[in-house]
């Protein structure tokens, strides 16, 4: 009974209404919610195995609002042919980022400004596609101004004949 209690306090910690007058809908939601729950807790062992320190373990919200956006971003491609620019920025799941040392954000885990993609959609090397947009600075190497952003990342990053950081941030 032990695991069976854990499990629903897990599930109930993180409630969010729902309503349906379908029967089935409800135990396609829990089902959900189980199989998040059973990622979060193979994601904390396999941390644990690590040695990771406890500040790097992202919480369970955490972890499930990581979870939500990699889904968004990697579906939003095949759904329409160019994603709404801030797909991204309009997501209340980009609250709260988890800075970590090779997503190009800032270190000392300082809270970045501009929204990041979550590491796992950014080089997962599927569908990023160069697309003109105005003039604004590369968030590779914030040297040069360019017009090239990603259209899946929502990103401007550089594409010259000098400098290849749609590449560099991609792999």
């Amino acid at each position: 009974m032990g695991g069976v209690d854990l499990l629903d306090s897990f599930t109930a910690k993180y409630k969010f209404p729902m309503r349906s007058r379908r029967w089935y809908v409800y135990i396609f939601w829990h089902t959900i919610i189980l199989a998040v729950i059973n990622a979060w807790l193979l994601y904390k062992r396999d941390c644990k195995a690590l040695k990771m320190p406890k500040q790097e373990i992202l919480s369970r919200r955490q972890f499930q609002a990581d979870l939500a956006s990699s889904l968004i971003l990697r579906t939003t491609i095949f759904r329409q042919r160019e994603p709404s620019p801030d797909v991204t920025s309009r997501s209340p799941l980009n609250a709260q980022k988890r800075p970590s040392s090779g997503d190009g954000s800032p270190p000392n885990g300082a809270p970045s400004k501009r929204s990041q993609p979550p590491l796992d959609v950014r080089k997962d090397l599927v569908a990023h596609f160069p697309g003109k947009t105005k003039r604004g600075r590369c968030r590779h190497c914030n040297k040069g101004y360019t017009n090239t952003q990603c259209t899946k990342c929502d990103v401007r990053l550089c594409f010259s004949d000098d400098r290849n950081c749609f590449l560099d941030f991609h792999i």
